[in-house]
């Protein structure tokens, strides 16, 4: 089985521990994985502790290298290889980087030296501009409002379509995103979010923002502003409120 550990889009934290230790007590002989993309080097993730067989990482989320990532595997399991490599090459053929897994190995050690204080200081930005977002009239926080990453916001705005909202933030300087990097250029309402039961007329107007280093001296009145500003402008140029985004009916 394999679950993540916090989801990229929304940023709920799954009670991992919980789920292994239920599934271990009805079936011991199944390997459980998590997908631990989005929580190391940025929440304390004690693997022992949640009980998992294999947790896999990558770099780039923890300010390291880009290609390369991690996988832990729990002392005792064995992996078959999918394809067959060199006696020196236990799951897969070619040549490790040695360059990336040193860099990789430093930037999780940076990013582990103070991991409750990091997380503290993000969560009290994550919930300023949340706070600062669900002013905004019509709007809808998206995701767990406590068990979250501490560095993740994704809110929805009715009657405007979340790609226009990202495309005229960015050229007031703000980064931020519909969903998930994996679905960039997609139209459609994040399948995460309709699973949660969101309406397409909602899900299409889902916002995220990711904090993180760049943006330590972040002016939230300033970030929420230039969020309103972008809304009540798209809003007001619909010629209808609900039903303006093409097929977005609740």
């Amino acid at each position: 089985m394999s679950i993540g550990q916090a989801n990229n889009e929304v940023g709920t934290i799954q009670p991992i521990r919980a789920i292994t230790h239920a599934l271990k007590a009805r079936r011991p002989e199944v390997l459980v994985h998590t997908d631990a993309v989005q929580t190391v080097g940025h929440i304390q993730v004690d693997l022992a502790d949640l009980g998992v067989d294999l947790a896999s990482f990558t770099a780039h989320k923890f300010y390291g290298p880009v290609g390369i990532g991690g996988l832990f595997v729990r002392s005792g399991v064995r992996l078959a290889p999918l394809m067959v490599a060199a006696e020196q090459e236990s799951l897969r053929p070619g040549t490790e980087s040695a360059p990336l897994a040193v860099g990789a190995a430093k930037a999780l050690e940076l990013a582990s030296r103070e991991p409750e204080s990091e997380a503290l200081y993000w969560t009290s930005n994550r919930n300023r501009v949340i706070e600062g977002l669900l002013s905004i009239e019509d709007s809808h926080l998206n995701g767990h409002p406590c068990e979250r990453l501490p560095n993740n916001v994704n809110v929805s705005f009715e009657g405007v379509s979340g790609e226009d909202v990202v495309l005229r933030l960015d050229l007031a300087g703000v980064s931020a995103s519909t969903g998930s990097a994996c679905t960039t250029g997609s139209v459609a309402p994040s399948h995460v979010l309709t699973a949660m039961g969101l309406s397409r007329y909602v899900a299409l107007g889902a916002l995220r923002v990711t904090l993180g280093n760049a943006c330590r001296d972040l002016d939230v009145d300033w970030l929420t502003e230039c969020v309103r500003d972008t809304v009540e402008e798209l809003r007001s140029t619909s010629y209808r409120r609900r039903g303006s985004i093409s097929g977005a009916r609740p």
